[in-house]
């Protein structure tokens, strides 16, 4: 037992992935509470500052979301990202302009590798697969590849 808890706080200390997405769940549960908004955010934006990337506790995220290389994340405040999602370094999910409404919405079992832009009021299907530096403005269909700048289905 003395082990394992060892080996959790191990984990915690030296793994930045299980820091982060450890940190956006209690976040989330807080937040949850009500009561607690404008703390939680500056204490999750204070962390996610030291930890090189920003994801707002406002954006709706689901089960399991793998963050292998969690520097250069950008997540916007109304995003939903769903359940079984991996997102790799440097992907900014948010508006296309500061007052515009919509931001993205990614389904269950999306991969999102390195250097992806997906901006505006866009629906990515489930199981579908964005290609490294690859910039999204339209919807993807379910269990689709999509790659280039703009992106265009493989």
């Amino acid at each position: 037992m003395a082990i394992k808890l060892v080996n959790s706080f191990k984990k915690w200390f030296f793994d930045p992935e299980v820091r982060i997405v450890s940190t956006i769940y209690f976040c989330h549960r807080m937040y949850a509470h009500g009561g607690l908004r404008r703390k939680l955010s500056g204490i999750t934006w204070r962390f996610f500052v030291t930890e090189a990337c920003n994801i707002s506790p406002y954006a709706r995220i689901g089960r399991n979301l793998h963050l292998p290389h969690p520097v250069g994340i950008v997540i916007g405040p109304k995003a939903e990202i769903g359940d079984d999602v991996l997102i790799y370094q440097n992907v900014t999910l948010g508006r296309r302009h500061a007052g515009q409404p919509g931001s993205p919405k990614i389904m269950d079992n999306t991969v999102i590798y390195a250097g992806a832009v997906l901006v505006g009021g866009i629906t990515v299907g489930p199981c579908a697969t964005i290609g490294a530096n690859s910039v999204v403005f339209d919807d993807v269909p379910p269990h689709t590849i999509v790659v280039g700048a703009p992106a265009r289905p493989v």
